[in-house]
C-alpha cells in the first residue's frame, strides 16, 4: 500500500470517530453539577435540546443541576445566566454529529423555591413526577 492509500485509510476510519466525539459505548456518568441559592431567586429557566431532564425533590435551598454525559469535556457542560433574581440553565455544546453522545440532565429543586419554573426541551423528555409532593 502507498503512503497516500495509507493517508486515505487513516482519514476514512480515524475521521468518524474524531467528529462524533465518541470514544466507546458507555452510560453517562455525572460529569458537571453547579448549584444556587434559591434565596432571592424569582425567576429559573432550564432549556436543553434533545436531552431528558428529570426534576427530583431536595432538602434546604439549593437549586442544583446535574449533568451526565458520556463525554467529559467543558464545553459540553451547561451555560448558565445568573444575575437580578433570575437563572438560565441551558444545554453546552455537543459533539459535531452526535454519535454516539448522550446526555441527560437530573434539576434537584428545593421545596423551599416559590418562584416561576420554565422548562423548553426540543425533543427530550420533561419528568416532573417526583415532585408532586411539593407542586402546589
Amino acid at each position: 500500500m502507498s503512503h497516500k492509500q495509507l493517508a486515505l485509510l487513516f482519514l476514512i476510519l480515524a475521521c468518524p470517530a474524531a467528529l462524533t466525539g465518541c470514544g466507546g459505548r458507555h452510560a453517562p456518568t455525572l460529569v458537571n453539577e453547579c448549584s444556587f441559592s434559591v434565596e432571592g431567586l424569582s425567576d429559573v429557566t432550564i432549556s436543553y435540546g434533545c436531552e431528558d431532564i428529570s426534576f427530583l425533590p431536595s432538602d434546604g435551598d439549593m437549586l442544583a443541576v446535574r449533568e451526565y454525559m458520556t463525554a467529559d469535556q467543558r464545553r459540553y457542560y451547561a451555560k448558565v445566566d445568573q444575575g437580578r433574581g433570575r437563572v438560565h440553565i441551558s444545554e453546552g455544546g455537543h459533539p459535531l454529529g452526535r454519535g454516539g453522545f448522550q446526555r441527560y440532565v437530573e434539576v434537584l429543586l428545593p421545596a423551599a423555591y416559590g418562584g416561576d419554573l420554565t422548562i423548553t426541551s426540543t425533543s427530550g423528555r420533561i419528568d416532573l413526577s417526583a415532585l408532586s409532593p411539593i407542586l402546589r
